[in-house]
């Protein structure tokens, strides 16, 4: 299909590693093989794992192939306030070559005080919030990263394990990629919605896929998670109970995403 999408107006591939809500990475080699054909740039959006994957790999966790060992691959984005654990306001991009760079830049000459140029498009920003990523990156180090993977990854495989387990609900497959869980109802009586609605009432996080379909919960996984796996699956389980003993209309959903 992306191979019969690309015209001659076509200016660049994208594929996600992973993607939201899903969790599941794009066929990225494939595409890389894709792009050196056509002779397009690939850009892969990481910004959810770009700071968990590769942590993840090292500890044996099934990540498929994403970043520059990727041939085709020409550019990564990654936000460091997800699992770097950084405040907001600093993101990377990556460039396999140098010479894209060039092109980020702004520079401006039509107007009374002379060439205005900055590094990006965006212009003059904080520099604080880039400040407190260098740090906490400093602090965490590799093996934090990998103790925060460790854990993270540990959480969600628990989860997926006792989510399934529990009757009459399942999580989409495929999972085990990333740190992203969503779980559907099979049966047509117990509303997902409606168990959210009940998880929600007693202070537990819960997202919620967008209707048509999927109808899911969905839930992202972070290190603190592991200490409560056991409470959240029992709470799932009085969430179900609790629905069943008073059904309702279903109702529909359509929330926000920052």
């Amino acid at each position: 299909m992306t191979r019969s999408a690309i015209t001659d107006k076509t200016i660049m591939l994208f594929a996600s590693a992973p993607n939201y809500p899903f969790g599941t990475f794009d066929p990225i080699a494939e595409v890389g093989k894709l792009a050196q054909h056509s002779g397009l740039r690939l850009h892969v959006d990481g910004c959810w794992g770009g700071f968990l994957s590769p942590f993840a790999e090292r500890l044996g966790y099934p990540v498929p192939p994403w970043d520059f060992r990727v041939p085709g691959v020409s550019s990564l984005s990654v936000d460091i306030h997800k699992f770097g654990y950084a405040a907001k306001g600093a993101s990377l991009v990556l460039y396999r070559s140098a010479d894209d760079q060039d092109h980020e830049a702004f520079s401006f000459s039509g107007w009374p005080r002379g060439t205005y140029s900055t590094p990006t498009f965006l212009g003059t920003r904080a520099g604080g919030a880039i400040g407190s990523a260098w740090a906490v990156m400093h602090y965490l180090g590799v093996k934090g990263y990998l103790r925060a993977a460790r854990l993270t990854m540990e959480a969600t495989t628990r989860l997926i394990a006792g989510l399934n387990s529990i009757p009459d609900i399942e999580c989409l497959a495929p999972y085990g990629e990333s740190n992203l869980i969503s779980f559907v109802s099979l049966d047509s009586a117990l509303d997902i919605y409606t168990v959210a609605d009940r998880l929600e009432e007693r202070s537990w996080p819960r997202g919620r896929m967008r209707e048509p379909e999927p109808q899911a919960i969905q839930q992202g996984v972070n290190p603190a998670h592991l200490a409560t796996v056991e409470e959240y699956l029992s709470a799932v389980r009085e969430a179900i109970e609790f629905v069943r003993r008073n059904a309702s209309a279903p109702v529909a959903y359509d929330e926000h995403s920052y």
